[in-house]
């Protein structure tokens, strides 16, 4: 009975690392694919979202996998632009700022 308990904490822990290994793997390809269309506009980033869920709609079976792998990415890569475009707005002040600088008068 120890023996078989043994066993099978040991498949169980082997199909949890696969598990692991293969979510990671998914979630690397998406963060691939998406810093490859990172670099698009938004309205572009739109469209081929657009795009792509039609062709998910339409395609058969065989090729669903593969195009859901699309859309995730297509969607982590608007997600990255619109970060990208927040940051760059909250960098710039609302109107050019004047410098000034202020001299110590020696005492």
């Amino acid at each position: 009975m120890l023996l078989t308990d043994l066993l099978n904490l040991l498949l169980t822990q082997r199909q949890k690392e696969n598990l692991r290994i293969k979510r990671e793997r998914h979630f690397n390809n998406v963060l691939l694919i998406a810093n490859e269309f990172s670099a698009e506009t938004p309205k572009a980033i739109d469209e081929k979202i657009t795009k792509a869920e039609i062709q998910l709609q339409k395609a058969p079976f065989w090729r669903r996998k593969e195009l859901k792998v699309l859309t995730e990415a297509l969607y982590h890569a608007q997600k990255l632009i619109n970060r990208r475009h927040q940051l760059m707005q909250n960098r710039e002040p609302l109107s050019p700022v004047p410098f000034v600088l202020l001299r110590k008068e020696a005492a």
